[in-house]
C-alpha cells in the first residue's frame, strides 16, 4: 500500500480547531514529514538501528506523521510525553489498525529523566519553556546523528 502526506491531511481540517490533531501548521508539517522520511530513504531499507525521537505526544498526530514519513522501513520512533496515552479517539483507530504499530513505542515518562539511545532524529514538541527545551537538548545531544527539529518553543 504506497503512503504518503496527501493521506494525512484528514489530520488537519476539523471543526474542532484550525490545527486540530495534528497541532503543526502544513508547512510545519511538511518539512517534518520531509526529514523523517530522509532518515530512511537515502539507506537500505534493512538497515536497524534508525530511531525518531519525539518528545511531546498531546493528540499524536505529528507520531501519525512520523510513522507515514518512514512507512516500510525498519526505523523505530519512540514517542514520549508526560501525559498518559493518546488523547483523541480517531488517532487510537489509526495507530490500533496501523499494520507497523511494532515500529512504534509509546512511552509516558519525563523526556529529560529517559535513558538515552543514540538517535537519526530528534523532534521537540513537549515542554514548550526555554529550560524544558534546554533540558531535552541537553539530554539528548550527544547520542543525536541527526536533524534536531523543535516546535512552538520559547
Amino acid at each position: 500500500m504506497k503512503r504518503d502526506f496527501v493521506e494525512l491531511l484528514w489530520l488537519f481540517n476539523s471543526p474542532r480547531e484550525t490545527r486540530d490533531i495534528i497541532r503543526l501548521d502544513l508547512h510545519e508539517a511538511g518539512l517534518l514529514y520531509k526529514y523523517a522520511s530522509q532518515q530512511w530513504k537515502t539507506m537500505p531499507k534493512t538497515r536497524e538501528g534508525n530511531i525518531i525521537l519525539e518528545i511531546g505526544r498531546y493528540w499524536a498526530g505529528s507520531l501519525m506523521l512520523l510513522a507515514m514519513a518512514t512507512h516500510d522501513s525498519k526505523v523505530k520512533i519512540i514517542s514520549v510525553d508526560a501525559v498518559e496515552g493518546c488523547h483523541d479517539p480517531d488517532v487510537d483507530d489509526w495507530l490500533n489498525d496501523y499494520e507497523e504499530k511494532e515500529r512504534i513505542d509509546i512511552r509516558t515518562e519525563n523526556s529529560h529523566a529517559m535513558e538515552n539511545v543514540p538517535l537519526s532524529m530528534l523532534f521537540v514538541d513537549g515542554d514548550h519553556s526555554y529550560e524544558g527545551v534546554k533540558k531535552d537538548f541537553i539530554h539528548h545531544w550527544n547520542y543525536l546523528n541527526g536533524p534536531c527539529l523543535a516546535h512552538d518553543y520559547t
